[in-house]
């Protein structure tokens, strides 16, 4: 899979299994190809993997991504390409790590690849370590990228603006979808924060 991170990945299955969707359907709604689409419900299948998935992210990926056994060490990755790839907006090391398993599909595993990441920023000192003291802030944006979903009533695909917040000492989030992101939501976005928030201490 290229550029395709799990909670698509959760979708492209949701679509599948519970609406019953077509490949176009779902590629659409997904914002990814049909062939995209083939790829993930063939993994998927292989791995007998059907909806509702009861799995981690972390079990997810290792079963959509199966180590390969071999006797030889599997191919790094370039540290210092993927450093000034996440700079880019919408980058993560999850979609890095794919596009890496795509081409390298006996290579090394989600987790060993974060390990050479930080290993990398920490011996090149590319890391700002800044103090949080807990419940003194909480910090809040629009995500950079939309998502969408089916009505399933109408079969509309609606795009949504996405909502997040997060307490920074503990990195604790909040997240909600709007249909624009204009001011009566973002107030409502930050209600509904301090509300969830408060629920949680008590």
């Amino acid at each position: 899979m290229r550029r395709l991170d799990m909670l698509k990945a959760r979708e492209i299955l949701r679509l599948k299994y519970e609406l019953r969707l077509s490949l176009r359907e779902i590629g659409k709604a997904c914002n990814c190809g049909k062939t995209t689409v083939s790829e993930v419900l063939g993994r998927a299948a292989e791995a007998k993997i059907t909806w509702p998935v009861e799995l981690s992210d972390k079990q997810l990926i290792s079963l959509l991504y199966p180590p390969v056994e071999n006797q030889d060490s599997p191919p790094e990755p370039d540290i210092e390409e993927i450093y000034y790839e996440m700079k880019k907006k919408n980058v993560t090391l999850m979609l890095l790590w794919e596009e890496y398993k795509e081409k390298h599909p006996d290579g090394i595993m989600y987790t060993q690849f974060c390990e050479r990441y930080k290993k990398f920023k920490k011996e090149n000192q590319l890391t700002i370590h800044k103090e949080h003291k807990a419940g003194e802030e909480v910090e809040t944006d629009w995500a950079g990228s939309t998502m969408s979903y089916v009505e399933p009533q109408t079969g509309e695909i609606v795009t949504v603006y996405i909502f997040v917040a997060v307490l920074p000492a503990s990195s604790y989030p909040f997240a909600y979808a709007y249909e624009d992101r204009k001011t009566p939501n973002w107030i409502d976005a930050h209600v509904r924060t301090y509300s969830f928030l408060a629920e949680c201490q008590e």
